[in-house]
């Protein structure tokens, strides 16, 4: 059942201490229902175009409205938690949140993760960023409604990274986002002149296995094709993490599959998905999911057929798959976090991705400080520590 559409809050830096340094004719508001957020859809997308920094498909309307009406239906607890600010009558700021009650705990965190990849705020350019999400801070404290804001995935030249480094504690769990200008390359001829020979030799012969399946394909899927072809590559990627011990919170989310089917048949202006199947002969062998958006392809997901890793297909798909994205003029081509050893050899740089927490409350200074600050590093690195066989032994017992 949908709650007040908006809980206004007037910010006039003559009547009220709450300014925070906004101007006389700026206001923040909290957006909490799926019909308020569709009022929002075109000065939303307007605002995406003019931003200090261009945010990442994870924050256009596009993404978040999919996102809200497959996980935000039916039994849930969840709530939407939109911090809108309008100068007179113009969308300038949008903090995209969630408000999620666990374990008594009620928590703050980037609207659509773990499915959406880095977390960002969007605020115009013509406005003062700090003064505007520092407003927003002091609204969410004054609201009361969360125990403590988590926002992870922040990355270092993204809107909000700066204030957040400045002013939130950092979660000790930091990242690299690796990605390829392809701005760098005037053809494909130029784009194959950075392969050294050792390179060149291992893709000519992971093609020569492949093709001992069969005849090797790579083709851009329509969308009915890339419905089909998004449940088995999720289903591949599941059963490959399996084998080795691992677990992603995103992976595994139930409505997972349903959300990229959706977007598959997204007709919209500003945002693409792309994706791509590589075959041998009549038989599937790897699939990337992409989004393509203000110029930048986002490789959201590769998968391979789990019994063909020691074939190496993902390797030979990357490469057809930036191949494909130069001559449609992509400018950049985002490997996406984590920043694995692999996604070296089609990256030519990297970017530093950090999470931060901020407490609101003493249960939240206390789930901030004790788990998120301590604990939670500690583990994520015996976690990566911890040999694969381990790590199988372990899945087994707890799903046992």
């Amino acid at each position: 059942m949908e709650v007040e559409s908006l809980v206004p809050v007037q910010h006039n830096a003559v009547r009220h201490k709450t300014s925070n340094g906004l101007p006389a004719d700026g206001c923040l508001n909290i957006v909490t229902t799926t019909r308020s957020l569709e009022a929002l859809a075109a000065d939303w997308r307007a605002l995406e175009q003019t931003c200090h920094v261009p945010p990442t498909v994870f924050q256009s309307y596009d993404w978040v409205k999919a996102w809200v009406d497959v996980h935000l239906t039916g039994e849930t607890t969840d709530q939407l938690f939109i911090v809108t600010g309008h100068r007179a009558s113009r969308l300038v700021f949008v903090m995209p949140l969630l408000l999620t009650k666990k374990l008594g705990l009620r928590k703050l965190s980037w609207l659509t993760q773990p499915i959406g990849q880095y977390g960002d705020l969007l605020c115009d350019q013509s406005v003062d960023l700090n003064a505007w999400t520092n407003a927003a801070q002091h609204l969410i404290r004054n609201n009361k409604v969360a125990d403590c804001l988590r926002l992870r995935h922040v990355r270092a030249t993204s809107n909000v990274g700066p204030y957040a480094k400045a002013n939130w504690f950092d979660g000790k769990l930091n990242e690299r986002a690796p990605a390829m200008d392809l701005t760098r390359f005037a053809t494909e001829a130029d784009y194959d002149a950075r392969y050294d020979a050792e390179q060149r030799r291992r893709r000519r012969r992971i093609r020569a296995k492949l093709e001992k399946i069969g005849p090797v394909s790579f083709e851009v899927l329509p969308p009915e094709a890339a419905q089909e072809n998004i449940k088995l590559a999720l289903e591949e990627k599941v059963k490959w993490l399996t084998e080795r011990g691992r677990y992603n919170s995103a992976l595994h989310c139930p409505k997972h599959v349903q959300f990229l089917q959706s977007l598959a048949n997204l007709k919209s202006t500003s945002m693409k998905q792309i994706t791509t199947r590589l075959s041998a002969g009549d038989k599937p062998i790897s699939w990337e999911v992409g989004f393509l958006y203000q110029g930048t392809q986002y490789q959201y997901l590769t998968a391979h057929m789990a019994h063909l890793t020691d074939l190496s297909p993902g390797r030979l798909s990357f490469d057809l798959a930036q191949r494909l994205a130069l001559r449609d003029g992509v400018k950049k081509f985002d490997l996406m976090i984590p920043y694995d050893q692999h996604k070296e050899s089609w990256a030519s740089g990297s970017e530093p991705v950090t999470d931060y927490h901020l407490p609101l409350t003493l249960r939240g200074a206390l789930y901030a400080h004790v788990y998120l600050g301590m604990a939670r590093p500690l583990m994520r690195k015996i976690y990566l520590r911890t040999p694969q066989h381990v790590l199988k032994r372990l899945q087994s017992v707890l799903c046992y």
